[in-house]
């Protein structure tokens, strides 16, 4: 069949999944929508790929290209050059499509020209095509106003005029293509979303989704290019190590030691390693804390005297940080963090995520999470009664977070109006080793474990 003119491209990358790629090319010729041209990228493959590929060299709707390994995103951008349709969508040679995706897609883009890009529900498989969830998304803009969390990138139909706008994917980012599209994308258009699994998306030891660090830096990366000139704007930055004598399992925990170092020192060696923070703020009701904050040769450390009662632990922080704002941020334009002693195993990078989450979604607050993944239980009149069931089809709304206590992030207007969160509250996520919070003996032994 020739498509002189296709409406849509599909590009297909492929590095060594020759196992799966037969029924990811033909998931894409079944499509009830047939106005479309597939592109396909043999991404020097050691396998079985290039004799898969052989098998349909006589559909005139697919081009083969041949590349050297050049990686994702480099592909995604030759995609780019070499569509011939209006719009363009991935498959990831593990993934499938559903029969009428393309039809669904692009009927919701045709009616609703606005839009730059649309993105369905999708099942999880595994490596032997059984399905194992259906991953749901709450309707943007109607129901979901938080847009933080990238649509999949593979299963995503984008109007091509508007990548190429944007410039495409930028090569140095090496993960992570969807959330850097995504945050460029939704700067200037809008999206939407259609509640049908019409995606397969299989999950392996493989997936990049299994690689938690290189996912983190890239994110990192992406949201530190998009709001740089928000960074100068949200002046200043201000980072705040709240400490306190009492009210903790030992006393003075600030002063605990853990690998040759206190606590405390661990906090602000982290802190002055990053050129982000205007002030760093030691704020303490026990002046002892000079003795180490006086040791550090950099102007930006400052010592704040914590009332006691304010140290209290039924006593709303916001009270301390917005004393703290009168003098460090007299206007409250700009942003603060808090850096947790509790915390000592928290990169610098972290801490400086907590900015970028914040400005990047323009939420009040932001800080970090871990998803709790083990059932969760509340008492009921017959007992305990769990609220996190495991089940079949999943919402983004139904996912529980607890806090992380790795970083917190808040916008400094917040404290005028006497609270911490504000209305608009973001996540992110990080390593578990950085979630290791001191606040118990147990806990400071396994601290201490990691340091030995």
């Amino acid at each position: 069949m020739l498509v002189e003119q296709p409406l849509i491209s599909i590009y297909l990358p492929c590095h060594n999944y020759g196992r799966y790629l037969k029924r990811a090319i033909e998931s894409v010729l079944r499509q009830t929508y047939e106005n479309f041209e597939l592109l396909i990228f043999d991404e020097n493959s050691k396998d079985n790929t290039a004799e898969i590929i052989n098998l349909f060299k006589g559909d005139s709707r697919i081009r083969v290209f041949k590349t050297e390994g050049l990686g994702l995103i480099k592909v995604a951008n030759i995609a780019i050059r070499e569509a011939k349709g209006k719009y363009l969508i991935r498959l990831d040679a593990d993934d499938i499509f559903n029969d009428d995706i393309l039809l669904v897609l692009v009927q919701r883009m045709i009616n609703n020209p606005e839009l730059a890009f649309v993105f369905p529900d999708y099942y999880l498989i595994d490596e032997y095509d059984e399905i194992i969830a259906l991953e749901k998304r709450e309707k943007v803009y109607a129901k979901n106003n938080s847009l933080d969390i990238p649509a999949h990138g593979a299963c995503t139909l984008f109007k091509l005029d508007a990548l190429k706008e944007v410039g495409g994917y930028k090569t140095e980012f090496k993960a992570q293509d969807g959330y850097y599209i995504w945050n460029k994308i939704l700067s200037k258009y809008k999206c939407d979303n259609v509640n049908l699994p019409l995606f397969y998306y299989r999950r392996h030891e493989v997936n990049l989704t299994n690689q938690p660090d290189r996912i983190l830096t890239a994110r990192r990366a992406i949201k530190l290019n998009e709001i740089k000139d928000d960074i100068v704007r949200n002046r200043p930055i201000n980072i705040v190590i709240p400490c306190r004598e009492d009210y903790d399992f030992v006393k003075n925990l600030w002063n605990l030691e853990l690998g040759g170092k206190k606590l405390l020192e661990h906090s602000i060696e982290n802190c002055i390693n990053s050129d982000l923070w205007d002030n760093i703020i030691v704020a303490c009701d026990n002046e002892e804390v000079l003795e180490i904050t006086d040791n550090y040769d950099d102007n930006r450390i400052k010592f704040f005297k914590r009332d006691k009662r304010d140290t209290i632990r039924s006593i709303d922080i916001t009270k301390t940080l917005d004393k703290i704002a009168r003098i460090y941020d007299k206007e409250y334009k700009g942003v603060t963090v808090i850096s947790y002693v509790q915390s000592p195993f928290v990169k610098k990078e972290t801490l400086e995520e907590a900015v970028y989450t914040n400005l990047i979604v323009d939420s009040d607050s932001a800080f970090t999470v871990e998803e709790i993944k083990s059932e969760v239980y509340r008492r009921g009149s017959h007992g305990l009664v769990s609220i996190n069931p495991p089940q079949f089809i999943t919402s983004d709304y139904e996912v529980l977070f607890k806090d992380a206590n790795s970083a917190f992030s808040s916008k400094t207007s917040n404290f005028k109006k006497g609270t911490l969160y504000g209305s608009k509250v973001a996540n992110y996520f990080t390593i578990e080793e950085e979630s290791i919070f001191i606040d118990s003996e147990k806990n400071y032994k396994i601290a201490k474990s990691f340091v030995r």
